[in-house]
Parts: structure tokens; C-alpha cells; sequence
């Protein structure tokens, strides 16, 4: 084995690099599960959806169901 200067015994260069044979094959970041996901973009849209019909004069009421999702009634306004 050869020595370094000091005398150490010296070993192979190891670079961080991989050949394509090594390659780490790249998964998805996860970023929690998906139902939280689901639950937090159904609540943004509904309030999205609130601010949108306020916007247009309209009112608008939300109602949790026990499922788990939002119904959202718009009122239009009054019939002929």
C-alpha cells in the first residue's frame, strides 16, 4: 500500500460523484399524507369561492357536512 508524505497509509480519492451504474433512482418528496392535502385545498377553494361572491354582491353560507366536506350555497338573489 503506498504511504503519504507523513507516512499515513494512503487510500483511494473518493469523489462524490456516481457512474450511471450507481445512479439513486429519484423518487417524489412526500410532504404528509394526502387527505390533509385534500382538506386543506377544499378549504382554501371554499373560502376562495366566499370571497368571490361576496365580490359580486352575493352572500354565501357554508355548511360542514359529516363526511368531512363543505357544501357551499351561494344566494343569487330573489326570482322574478
Amino acid at each position: 500500500m503506498e504511504k503519504d508524505a507523513v507516512g499515513r497509509p494512503s487510500l483511494p480519492m473518493q469523489t462524490g460523484r456516481r457512474t450511471p451504474t450507481q445512479a439513486v433512482p429519484r423518487q417524489p418528496p412526500t410532504y404528509g399524507e394526502q387527505r390533509q392535502l385534500d382538506r386543506f385545498l377544499q378549504a382554501y377553494a371554499v373560502e376562495r369561492a366566499k370571497i368571490e361572491a361576496r365580490k359580486g354582491g352575493y352572500t354565501a353560507t357554508e355548511q360542514h357536512l359529516a363526511d368531512g366536506s363543505i357544501k357551499l350555497t351561494v344566494n343569487v338573489g330573489g326570482g322574478a
